[in-house]
């Protein structure tokens, strides 16, 4: 209908200048009349506005109506059995993450495997945007004590980002997590290396992101620690307390 698409156009205009209270109604406003059954609209096109409500949602803090809208456009998406495609594994994906954000780390593992199967058979082992999804499956391993299964879904995501030459905050962040797990394993020498070449990238990127920065910074104080280089190890973590309290404020519990 005619409506509707004036809607959706809107909401989608007010969505790239962020103004998100206005696009919000008119979304609802669209997706009353997607739902309305008339066929009209296709089921792909609803659920790509669940979503965007979603985002809308998250942007505003409501984790559990965005979970809520992310939910309705998973179903849609597994409606047709034979359906595994990259809109697919992205709602999987965005689903996944949420679910970690409340802390639900046994629901959002099988989301994201499944996102890393679908993104593993359909664009081979290079695609650009799957070491997104071995992350969330390696960070699910490793907090459930599976060492061995997380470090082979971190080296999975690092040799795609080093074929691909990435140098980014993904890179950096997938070398600190696995650098964790080093550490906890034992192997301190090999986690420094990584949280070196973290560091490194973190230091050289443009509009650095310097609370990202200090988590690797704070796991190489750790590392210190473990390896009794006390004071290079205080020197980092009074460096980690002041970034943190730059970005958070002081009564922050990221600075307690």
């Amino acid at each position: 209908p005619r409506l509707a698409q004036r809607l959706r156009m809107l909401a989608n205009l007010y969505i790239k200048t962020g103004r998100f209270d206005e696009a919000k109604p008119l979304l609802e406003r669209w997706l009353g009349i997607a739902e309305q059954g008339t066929g009209e609209i296709p089921d792909a096109d609803i659920a790509q506005g669940l979503e965007a409500i979603a985002g809308i949602h998250l942007v505003e803090g409501n984790l559990d109506q965005a979970i809520s809208f992310y939910e309705r456009a998973l179903e849609i998406r597994q409606g047709d059995e034979e359906r595994n495609d990259v809109a697919l594994a992205e709602t999987l994906e965005r689903l996944a993450s949420c679910y970690d954000a409340k802390g639900w780390g046994e629901n959002a593992r099988p989301l994201y495997e499944r996102a890393v199967q679908i993104r593993s058979t359909l664009l081979g082992g290079f695609d650009e945007t799957l070491p997104e999804s071995l992350l969330g499956v390696a960070v699910t391993r490793h907090d459930r004590g599976n060492y061995q299964e997380a470090e082979h879904f971190y080296l999975r995501a690092l040799k795609i980002l080093d074929a691909d030459g990435r140098e980014d905050l993904l890179t950096a962040t997938v070398l600190t997590n696995y650098a964790g797990l080093l550490r906890t394993v034992g192997r301190p020498d090999e986690a420094l290396e990584r949280l070196e070449r973290a560091r490194a990238i973190h230091e050289s990127a443009q509009g650095k992101d310097r609370v990202a920065l200090s988590s690797t910074l704070n796991e190489i104080a750790a590392v210190y620690s473990d390896q009794g280089r006390m004071n290079e190890a205080q020197a980092l973590h009074t460096e980690v307390l002041e970034i943190r309290r730059e970005a958070f404020g002081e009564d922050s519990l990221a600075v307690a």
